[in-house]
């Protein structure tokens, strides 16, 4: 079934993809279900992606992450702007979920169903217009670039906040939800629980050294063993230590 178009209008999609079937496949896709998107062409490298943004100006650009010369992030650094929507591919999993999920950016994973894409085409149609998905790409670019100022975004009720990974001292669990702590004294309540962020910042030396605590080891200044075991941290909180994360939080701490 052919979908309509929203508000009558054209929208310009341009395929980075380097699989000749999965062009094919993608061709096959919008023709089937959407009357109100072109293809306005395609490309199969960093090199051929960046001249084909650059003079058909998309709306949306699907693109597989992993490309003949390089890699899509390469890509996306070239360009002087990013105002189009993006809905990635990749065949590998660890290549980039991590910096995905640190940056809720939606992503598809080969292979894929039919019904996923169409699913995805529909939400970044919809999104075309919404700020708060730049703010997410740009984290996004930030995160698997290679620069060391890594960001992460996080979600409360009625904020999108850009936050540098460097900046978070620690996160605290409170059931289902978990307040970051910035290093300018700011908190970030969200409500999500703490095993999501552990997952997430477990990359950028962060430990769990309590079931309440997660504590970016950067930021710690002393720790006090003992039966009544804390950490202190560089903004002069203490934070207890589980017993048996001790031996474990000091070899974290030996290999900074």
């Amino acid at each position: 079934m052919i979908m309509e178009s929203l508000n009558g209008n054209t929208i310009k999609v341009a395929i980075i993809e380097d699989e000749k079937s999965e062009r094919e496949n993608i061709h096959l896709i919008i023709e089937s279900y959407f009357s109100d998107i072109i293809i306005v062409g395609e490309a199969v490298s960093v090199e051929e992606g960046e001249t084909l943004i650059k003079r058909t100006n998309p709306e949306i650009v699907i693109m597989d992450i992993g490309l003949k010369d390089g890699n899509s992030f390469e890509l996306l650094n070239q360009l002087d702007k990013i105002d189009f929507q993006i809905i990635w591919l990749t065949a590998y999993e660890e290549y980039a979920i991590r910096a995905f999920r640190i940056s809720a950016v939606d992503y598809l994973l080969k292979p894929y169903k039919s019904s996923e894409l169409v699913k995805a085409l529909m939400k970044a149609r919809e999104d075309l217009k919404e700020q708060v998905y730049l703010k997410k790409l740009r984290a996004l670019v930030n995160n698997s670039s290679g620069k060391t100022d890594k960001q992460i975004v996080l979600h409360t009720a009625d904020s999108v906040h850009v936050v540098r990974i460097k900046d978070v001292i620690r996160c605290q669990s409170d059931n289902n939800y978990t307040t970051f702590f910035l290093e300018n004294g700011q908190k970030i309540l969200l409500s999500k629980p703490l095993k999501k962020y552990e997952d997430l910042l477990s990359d950028f030396n962060f430990y769990r050294v309590h079931q309440s605590h997660l504590i970016n080891l950067h930021k710690v200044s002393k720790l006090n063993k003992g039966s009544n075991s804390r950490v202190l941290l560089n903004n002069e909180e203490a934070v207890p230590v589980a017993h048996s994360k001790m031996k474990e939080l000091i070899n974290s701490l030996d290999s900074l």
